[in-house]
């Protein structure tokens, strides 16, 4: 696609062919991909940065901008936690190629329970 816009429950697409360019019409939802040359990005100025960093951002609730929270909902957040904190990390020698072969097959057989 090189050009994409919706509105009125319908989204246009054009994309380019061997010499020519192809418009598509398709009801929403839909799912498309897209080509280098759809978006052209814009690199923000220091006078843009700098302005940006002084700007009040706004916190909003879900009611403010017309969102209603559904009754039967799909998805439902319980509780959000770490992941489990990792155990002390072992150290097989590294002198003797021997004794790191031993050590490591003992550590993945006795206590990986690997082997």
């Amino acid at each position: 696609m090189t050009k994409l816009e919706w509105g009125e429950g319908k989204v246009t697409a054009k994309r380019e062919i061997e010499g020519a360019t192809e418009v598509v019409e398709a009801p929403l939802p839909v799912v498309l991909g897209a080509q280098k040359g759809l978006n052209e990005p814009r690199y923000a100025s220091l006078k843009g940065i700098m302005a940006a960093k002084k700007k009040a951002i706004a916190v909003k609730q879900p009611a403010e901008v017309g969102y209603e929270a559904a009754a039967g909902a799909a998805v439902a957040w319980t509780k959000l936690e770490l992941p489990a904190a990792r155990g002390a990390v072992k150290l097989v020698p590294a002198d003797d190629p021997n004794k790191a072969a031993e050590e490591l097959l003992k550590l993945l057989r006795d206590e990986a329970k690997v082997l």
